[in-house]
């Protein structure tokens, strides 16, 4: 028969460099909270957007740049603030989630299109541009306020991932 390969360890220490510390309830295939952007939230919606989820039995954990939400961060605690992380730590946090709240204003949801591209639901800011992009198989339009309710709607779907990939990874026939 052939011989058995070597193991060949890392070149780093993988628990030097956790993704999420052990201490926390998110971990990978639980599917127990929902990964929210930080992009254009205020303090003061970050705090209601993670209490109203919590009154609704669900968990949050906010991810992106957040020295604007230093507030929040003191009220909520650190432990819920996921940091700004390149798409290789991101691509784990959003694939063991049930799904994304993205309610940034910019000229796309990049945060809801990354969850869609791993077959994880969205809930969007409902605006003309998101609407233009996204269809509404496993995406919420919502305005802040509504996001938590949106969001909890999206559970009762049967969402299969490629169908949720396919929106982010729309095909255009070439002419």
């Amino acid at each position: 028969g052939l011989p058995t390969p070597p193991v060949i360890a890392p070149y780093f220490d993988p628990h030097e460099f956790p993704l999420v510390s052990e201490h926390r309830e998110f971990l990978p295939g639980k599917r127990n909270f929902w990964a929210i952007n930080t992009g254009g939230l205020t303090d003061a919606q970050a705090i209601d957007l993670f209490r109203v989820l919590g009154n609704l039995d669900e968990k949050a954990m906010f991810a992106g740049k957040d020295g604007h939400l230093a507030r929040a961060k003191r009220e909520l605690g650190e432990e819920f603030f996921f940091g700004d992380r390149c798409d290789g730590e991101l691509g784990p946090l959003l694939a063991s989630g049930r799904g994304a709240i993205d309610l940034s204003r910019g000229p796309m949801p990049l945060f809801a299109l990354k969850a869609l591209a791993i077959g994880r639901p969205a809930v969007v800011a409902d605006n003309i541009i998101n609407r233009s992009l996204l269809r509404p198989l496993g995406v919420a339009f919502a305005r802040v306020e509504d996001a938590p309710r949106a969001a909890r709607g999206l559970l009762g779907m049967p969402l299969a991932a490629e169908k949720l990939r396919g929106q982010a990874l729309r095909k255009r026939p070439v002419p």
